[in-house]
């Protein structure tokens, strides 16, 4: 069975085509260490950071994080918004799901903290 983690940000980031190019370039898609699953689209002036298969967040690399922090402030923003959907190859319980994070302002990255009330 194939899972899938597809992740796309809530709107695009204000940059010029060079800043989307340094973030993809930190990103190291292509290479055979690429870990976190994430390509860059540009267009318009907005770049879209987005995971296609299988996206982990969590492996970003911090020099990349630190540019999109860069252009977050830039735009004036306080984070930059985006769901993760998961999904297999067959619905089996557990299978499909999501979740939502943020790259803040200052390159972090946030994941989304739910809880639920008493039943």
């Amino acid at each position: 069975m194939n899972y899938n983690t597809i992740v796309t940000p809530e709107e695009g980031l204000p940059c010029t085509k060079q800043e989307a190019d340094e973030i993809e370039e930190c990103l190291g898609v292509g290479e055979d260490d690429e870990l976190h699953g994430f390509t860059v689209d540009f267009e318009d002036g907005l770049m879209y950071l987005v995971a296609e298969e299988s996206g982990s967040w969590s492996q970003l690399p911090a020099e990349a994080l630190e540019k999109v922090g860069a252009l977050i402030r830039k735009a004036e923003k306080p984070y930059w918004e985006f769901g993760a959907a998961f999904t297999a190859s067959r619905m089996v319980p557990g299978s499909h799901g999501g979740t939502a994070f943020r790259i803040m302002a200052d390159g972090t990255v946030v994941d989304r903290t739910e809880t639920w009330g008493p039943t």
